[in-house]
């Protein structure tokens, strides 16, 4: 179970980070880094931060109004860009594919985490552009979703894919669709759930093999400047609730198309249980 492709191709950890971070990021994430992968095989990406003269470079202000229920901050502009780099990097570069992470990233399951880069061709096979290793957790305990087992690995693409960037895998083709978008106008979460736009099929690990330890690394470098700057208003909340609306009708839209496609191929397509990767993990990984 489990074995490596068979053309021995390694895929690389790219940790994203910026100067601006907490200077316990860094180290932890090399740590964590480095108990996946050869040490060779680790790629820092040094990124944007929100003081840089052009940090709105690439930003584009006026869809961002139209566009996003909140502008983003100088700081989640800051972080797209950092995003991007890794993805012109992995674009770039001798890689077809890549797990991104942010520096503040954990290791929950490590050999579902060993098991995704040894099979990361797989999983990024059959058209999958990205798979999630980590995912903020799900208001629905029963949301639909179409399941799919890829070399062991439970893989499930959810009706409403979740915000949380702190760990994904991607393909090299992946990475170009994000970035033909050359002016941005959201914080980089709120792009993946838009996904149908760019054109990217996005999937995601049951559980998350990867967490956010960002309370336990100096905080959010970003939350502070969110918070301060977001105002709720009549007008606001209207506005926001007009793109949820519209975001969820094409969602289930291409949801419909997903799951028929599915069934050409004859995989099964259903409710997913919380469980359902959680019994895999604790056979493979000993923990619960």
């Amino acid at each position: 179970m489990h074995e490596p492709d068979s053309n021995g191709r390694d895929t690389p950890v790219m940790i994203l980070t910026c100067a601006a971070s907490p200077p316990d990021r860094l180290p932890s994430a090399l740590r964590e880094a480095r108990g996946l992968v050869a040490p060779e095989h680790v790629v820092v990406i040094d990124g944007m931060v929100a003081s840089a003269a052009d940090v709105r470079a690439n930003f584009d202000a006026r869809r961002a109004r139209l566009h996003s229920k909140w502008p983003p901050t100088d700081a989640e502009i800051a972080a797209y860009e950092t995003h991007r780099r890794a993805w012109r990097r992995l674009v770039d570069g001798p890689w077809r594919e890549a797990l991104v992470v942010e520096d503040d990233f954990r290791v929950r399951h490590a050999a579902l985490v060993r098991a995704c880069l040894a099979n990361a061709a797989a999983l990024l096979a059959d058209g999958r552009d990205m798979v999630k290793l980590f995912d903020y957790p799900r208001r629905a305990a029963r949301e639909k979703a179409i399941l799919v087992d890829v070399a062991g690995i439970p893989l499930v693409k959810w009706r409403h894919p979740r915000a949380g960037m702190v760990a994904y895998l991607i393909s090299r083709a992946g990475a170009g669709r994000l970035l033909a978008r050359r002016r941005f106008f959201r914080v980089v979460d709120e792009d993946i759930k838009y996904f149908w736009e760019l054109g990217l099929d996005i999937w995601s690990l049951p559980v998350s093999a990867i967490v956010d330890a960002s309370h336990e690394l100096g905080g959010s470098t970003i939350d502070e400047e969110r918070k301060s700057v977001r105002r709720r208003t009549p007008l606001r909340t209207l506005h926001g609730t007009a793109l949820s609306v519209h975001r969820k009708l094409v969602n289930a839209v291409e949801f419909g198309r997903a799951v028929r496609a599915a069934r050409r191929r004859h995989r099964r397509y259903g409710t997913v249980p919380a469980d359902l990767a959680a019994a895999w993990v604790r056979a493979d990984d000993g923990t619960s």
